[in-house]
């Protein structure tokens, strides 16, 4: 598979940079799929399509909710398809 890399402005001066043969590795060999954001009890989770298929992202957003972590969930395929849509979630999940 190409390394195929998604840019993402958060605003100004906060980016992030999906490169999704990089989460792939990471979830195989360390099982990390997530972003933690600094200062704040909020978690990013991205989703692979393949190996998530089968799982309901709203159990994993209650388990966070229990310990007092807001979590979002994106899906491999909105990274892809939608990453100006991404890019606003993202902003907003972190500015409130």
């Amino acid at each position: 598979m190409p390394i195929k890399s998604i840019p993402i402005q958060l605003d100004k001066k906060r980016y992030l940079r999906f490169d999704t043969n990089a989460i792939c590795m990471l979830e195989e060999e360390l099982d990390i799929s997530f972003f933690k954001i600094t200062g704040q009890n909020k978690v990013i989770e991205i989703y692979g399509d393949y190996w998530h298929r089968n799982d309901n992202p709203q159990d994993l957003i209650n388990l966070y909710k229990q310990i007092g972590y807001d979590c979002m969930i994106f899906w491999e395929h909105e990274i892809y398809d939608y990453p100006e849509r991404i890019t606003i979630k993202v902003n907003n999940f972190i500015d409130n």
